[in-house]
C-alpha cells in the first residue's frame, strides 16, 4: 500500500502538489468558505460590492456602467480592471452569494499561487520534487502572502498567480530558443488576461523578463546577434497582451486624469511587515552569497537575486524616484509583501536542492571568516531597517529592544545553524549529519517563512482577524436603520461609524435602496476627491456645526449614521442633526433642514492660483458655505465664461479683464494683520490670511496618504479649530452680502436607467452627482468639488451616462482577440501534432 501511494505520487506529481495547495487553502479559510459571514478588512467591501454589481448587470442582460450607490456615483471598471469581478459575478450565478463568490475567488487565487510556485521551481529552476513542494508550502503559508488575503488584495493575488504562469511559459520558450510568432500566442494571452485582472503584476512581469534578459546577455546565454529576434518576439507578446486587455486599459488611459490619487504606498504595513520580510530577505541573500560561487550553474541564482532586488526596490519606495504619475501609480508595498518572499524562498531552495554540490563543499577557516564578514554588514543594515519600522512606537526603548531581540535571537541563530552545518559537517561525506542536511534546511525554510513571522507579526499586523467576520447586515437592528432611511443619501464616517468593520451600508445597503455618500477607498473612483476626503480621512469636520452642515448639503446627504456619537456632539452639532433612531447597532441622525439633489444656483468663477484652497476655506469653514458653487476657469469654455456673473480673483492685475462681472478680490494678508471686507460698486475685497488658515488647518501632503491626514488631525487641537471658526464667523457676517445675491433654490430631480432629469429655472443648476466625462449634456462642467453644473436656457435638463464609441471598440477588440487567439492556438497545436505524427511515421 505504501509503495503504491509513493508510486502514484511519482506518476502524478503535479496532481499531488495541487492536493497539497488545495489543502493549505482549505485550512486557511476553514469553515467560513461557504457561509455568509463577511470578511471585514481593507478592500474587501469594495470587491464584494462590485461582484454584486456586475452580477446584477449581467443577469439583467447588460454590461456594468455607472452606479449611484457608492459615493455619488462611479463608473464600474473604468480604472480597476473588470476581470476579477466578472469571474466573481459568474460564480455568484452558481452559488447565489457575492460573499461566497468573493471568498471562492480568494481560495482559487491562493491555490493557483501555490501551484504556480511549485511548477516554477520544478520546471524552470529544475528543483527536485521534494524541494519544489517545500518551496510551495513555505510560500503559500507565509505570513507575507496571507496578510494580503486579510486586506482583500484578491485581484492583485489572482493576477500575480497568472504572472507566475506567464513567467513559466516564457522562460521555457526562451530557454528552448522558441521565438516565433506562434510561440508568442500563449504567453501573450496569459499577460493579456492578467491585464484584465490587475495591472500591477503585469508591470512586475515585464521587469522580471527584463532581469532575465540582462542576466542572460551578460552571462552569455543570449548572443547580441540574437537580440533583434528576441526583441521582435517580446513585441509580439506585448502587442497580443494589449489587444486582449484593450477593454480595460484603453478607457482607463483616456480618462486617467480624472482618477483619484489613491494608488499610494501603504505605510501601515511597515511596523508589522518589515521584520519578517527582513528575516526572509537576509536569509535569502546570505544563502545566495554562500552558494552562488559554488553552484554548477549560477544563472538562475543571479536571476532570482535580481528579481528579489527589483521587488524590494518597488516595494520599499524606489518607484517614488520615477518621474511623473507613473511612479505614484506603482508605489505599492504589496510588491514586496507578495513577491519578495517568493524569490527569497527560491534562493533558499537552491541551497536545499544542490545536494551534490553542497556535500562537496570544503569550508576552510578563512572561508568561515569571509562569510561572517559578508553577513555582519547585512545584519547591521537589516537592524536599521527594522528599527526605522519600529521607531513609530511610543516607547523608544521598547523599539530598540524589539529591533535587536529580533536581530540577535531569531536571525543570527538561524544563520549560525545553517553555516555551522555546512562548514563543519558536510565536508565529510561520511558525516552522520549528511542525510539530515536537507531536512534541516527544509525545516529552516518553513520556520523562517511561516512560523517565526506569524508568531511575531500575527497580532501587530492584525492577521488574527483573517478568521473574524461581521454579520451585522443580517441583524434586525440593521434592518431597523434601513427602514428609517427614506430616499436620502447616507454618510457613514469611517471611525465614528466603524465603516472599516461594519461596512454593511456600503456593501449591502444598495440592495435595499440605500445610497451612501462615502466609503474608504472605493477601488478606482472618478476624481471627486475634494468633497469626499473630508468624510473619509478628515472626519473631524463632522464635529463642527458649520462644516457638518456644509458637507451634508454639498453631498446631498440627508442622514448620518454613527456607532459613537460623542465626538459628533462635542461642539454644537445637535443644532444641525437630530437623532431619529438609537438601537444597539448605532445611531441614525437626520439633518434638520431640507436637502436637495439639484438646486438652481448662481455659480462663481475662480481665476485664482489655488482653487482648492479657496474652495476648502469657503465651502468647509464658513456658515452656509455649500451655497458658494465654485468653477475653475481652466475647465470653462470661452463661450461660457461670460455667463458667470461673479468671479473671484487673487491677482489685482486680473481684475480689469472681468469688467462685466461682479468681482471679488481675495487679498491674502499676514495672520498678524487685521482682516477686513470692503464692498462697493459691485466690487468686493476680502482681506484674510488665506494661506495661513489653509496651511494651518488643512492637510497639504500626499492626498492619497490616509495616515498623513490622520496624523495631521491628531496634531491639530480641536481648540485651535474652534478658535478659527470663531475668527471666521465675524468674516462670514461681512461676506453675507455675497450670499444674499447668490441664487440657491431647490429643483425637481429624477434619476433612472443612467439618466438624470432635472426641472429647474433658466440659468445654472447644480446637480449633486459626480462629474464624469461620460455624462452627456449641453453646457456641462465640473465644479471644484467634483459635482455637475449645467447651464440651461429653459431650465429643463437631461443628462445621460453614455460611454463613447471607443469603449465599445475596446471591448470588441478584447472579445475578437480572445476568440482569434483561441482559434489560432488550436490550429497551431493541431499542425504540430500532425507534424509529430508525420515524423513518427517517416521513421523506419
Amino acid at each position: 500500500m505504501k509503495n503504491s501511494i509513493f508510486s502514484s505520487i511519482e506518476k502524478h506529481p503535479t496532481t499531488f502538489a495541487l492536493l497539497i495547495a488545495g489543502s493549505i487553502a482549505a485550512l486557511v479559510f476553514g469553515p467560513h468558505l461557504f457561509d455568509q459571514l463577511v470578511p471585514i478588512e481593507g478592500d474587501v467591501r469594495a470587491h464584494i460590492f462590485k461582484i454584486a454589481q456586475y452580477n446584477e448587470a449581467l443577469t439583467n442582460g447588460s454590461w456594468p456602467g455607472w452606479t449611484q450607490y457608492w459615493y455619488q456615483g462611479l463608473p464600474l471598471g473604468q480604472y480597476y480592471p473588470p476581470g476579477f469581478y466578472f469571474l466573481g459575478a459568474l460564480i455568484e450565478i452558481i452559488v447565489g452569494s457575492s460573499v461566497v463568490a468573493y471568498k471562492l475567488l480568494l481560495f482559487i487565487s491562493l491555490v493557483t499561487n501555490g501551484l504556480a510556485s511549485y511548477v516554477f521551481a520544478k520546471k524552470i529552476l529544475k528543483f527536485d520534487q521534494f524541494t519544489s513542494l517545500i518551496c510551495m508550502v513555505a510560500y503559500q503559508t507565509s505570513t507575507a502572502l496571507l496578510i494580503n488575503y486579510l486586506y482583500g488584495e484578491g485581484p492583485n493575488l489572482l493576477g500575480w498567480s497568472l504572472c507566475l504562469w506567464f513567467m513559466i511559459i516564457i522562460f521555457n520558450k526562451l530557454l528552448a530558443n522558441r521565438l516565433t510568432f506562434t510561440d508568442s500566442l500563449i504567453p501573450g494571452l496569459m499577460l493579456g488576461l492578467t491585464i484584465l485582472i490587475h495591472p500591477f503584476p503585469v508591470v512586475f512581469a515585464a521587469l522580471a523578463v527584463g532581469v532575465y534578459m540582462i542576466v542572460s546577455i551578460f552571462g552569455g546565454k543570449i548572443r547580441l546577434a540574437d537580440f533583434p529576434r528576441l526583441l521582435r518576439y517580446l513585441i509580439y507578446i506585448m502587442a497580443i497582451s494589449l489587444l486582449v486587455g484593450a477593454h480595460y486599459w484603453i478607457p482607463a488611459v483616456l480618462t486617467f486624469h480624472f482618477a483619484s490619487p489613491i494608488y499610494v504606498y501603504t505605510v501601515g504595513f511597515w511596523p508589522a511587515g518589515v521584520p519578517f520580510l527582513v528575516w526572509l530577505i537576509l536569509l535569502a541573500l546570505v544563502s545566495g552569497v554562500i552558494f552562488r560561487k559554488r553552484l554548477a550553474d549560477a544563472f538562475w541564482v543571479n536571476v532570482l537575486i535580481g528579481l528579489l532586488l527589483v521587488s524590494l526596490v518597488l516595494g520599499f519606495g524606489g518607484t517614488r524616484f520615477i518621474p511623473g504619475d507613473f511612479g505614484t501609480f506603482l508605489h505599492e508595498f504589496r510588491f514586496a509583501t507578495m513577491m519578495a518572499p517568493l524569490f527569497s524562498v527560491y534562493l533558499i531552495g537552491f541551497a536545499l536542492n544542490q545536494r551534490e554540490t553542497a556535500y562537496g563543499l570544503h569550508f576552510t577557516r578563512s572561508d568561515g571568516w569571509l562569510s561572517l564578514l559578508v553577513i555582519l554588514p547585512v545584519y547591521v543594515v537589516g537592524g536599521l531597517i527594522i528599527f526605522s519600522a519600529y521607531y513609530q512606537e511610543e516607547n523608544f526603548w521598547k523599539a530598540i529592544l524589539n529591533t535587536y531581540l529580533s536581530l540577535v535571537i531569531i536571525i543570527a541563530p538561524t544563520f549560525i545553524v545553517i553555516h555551522s552545518i555546512l562548514s563543519s559537517t558536510i565536508k565529510n561525506t561520511d558525516s552522520p549529519f549528511r542525510m539530515d542536511l536537507r531536512l534541516v534546511l527544509a525545516f529552516s525554510l518553513i520556520l523562517i517563512t511561516t512560523v517565526l513571522p506569524a508568531a511575531s507579526t500575527w497580532e501587530s499586523s492584525g492577521l488574527t482577524r483573517i478568521f473574524q467576520y461581521v454579520e451585522n447586515y443580517r441583524q434586525s437592528q440593521y434592518e431597523e436603520i434601513l427602514d428609517q432611511i427614506d430616499e436620502g443619501r447616507l454618510i457613514v464616517p469611517p471611525y465614528a461609524g466603524f465603516l472599516g468593520e461594519g461596512d454593511s451600508f456600503v456593501t449591502f445597503g444598495w440592495q435595499q435602496g440605500v445610497e451612501t455618500v462615502n466609503g474608504p477607498y472605493n477601488q478606482g473612483d472618478p476624481k471627486f476627491f475634494s468633497l469626499t476626503v473630508h468624510l473619509e480621512w478628515e472626519e473631524r469636520w463632522l464635529s463642527f456645526p458649520y462644516s457638518l452642515e456644509n458637507l451634508m448639503q454639498e453631498s446631498g446627504a440627508k442622514y448620518l449614521f454613527v456607532r459613537d456619537s460623542h465626538s459628533l456632539l462635542s461642539f454644537g452639532t445637535a443644532e444641525v442633526i437630530d437623532p431619529i433612531l438609537d438601537d444597539s447597532y448605532g445611531i441614525l441622525y437626520e439633518i434638520n433642514e431640507s436637502v436637495a439633489r439639484a438646486v438652481h444656483v448662481t455659480p462663481i468663477l475662480l481665476d485664482v492660483n489655488d482653487p482648492q484652497m479657496v474652495t476648502e476655506i469657503f465651502n468647509i469653514m464658513l456658515p452656509d458655505g455649500y451655497r458658494y458653487v465654485f468653477v475653475d476657469k481652466a475647465v470653462v469654455s470661452d463661450d461660457l465664461l461670460e455667463e458667470f456673473e461673479y468671479v473671484f480673483v487673487d491677482d489685482i492685475d486680473e481684475l480689469e479683464q472681468y469688467s462685466n462681472h461682479t468681482r471679488v478680490f481675495l487679498n491674502d494678508i499676514p495672520y498678524e494683520q487685521e482682516s477686513s471686507v470692503t464692498d462697493s460698486n459691485n466690487n468686493m475685497v476680502i482681506s484674510l490670511p488665506f494661506t495661513h488658515i489653509y496651511e494651518t488647518n488643512f492637510y497639504l501632503g500626499d492626498q492619497g496618504y490616509s495616515k498623513g491626514w490622520n496624523d495631521f488631525d491628531f496634531d491639530t487641537p480641536y481648540s485651535q479649530l474652534v478658535r478659527i471658526f470663531d475668527y471666521l464667523d465675524d468674516i462670514a457676517l461681512d461676506v453675507e452680502s455675497i450670499l444674499d445675491r447668490l441664487e440657491y433654490s431647490p429643483a425637481q430631480y429624477q434619476y433612472s436607467n443612467n439618466q438624470i432629469e432635472v426641472q429647474s429655472n433658466p440659468g445654472f443648476t447644480l446637480i449633486k452627482d459626480s462629474y464624469f466625462p461620460y455624462w452627456q449634456g449641453d453646457n456641462l462642467v465640473s465644479t471644484t468639488q467634483g459635482l455637475m453644473l449645467v447651464k440651461s436656457d429653459t431650465g429643463k435638463i437631461e443628462l445621460t451616462y453614455d460611454k463613447p464609441l471607443i469603449n465599445g471598440i475596446a471591448g470588441l477588440i478584447t472579445v475578437i482577440s480572445l476568440f482569434g487567439l483561441s482559434i489560432g492556438q488550436i490550429v497551431v497545436s493541431l499542425r504540430r501534432r500532425a507534424d509529430r505524427v508525420k515524423q513518427a511515421l517517416s521513421k523506419p
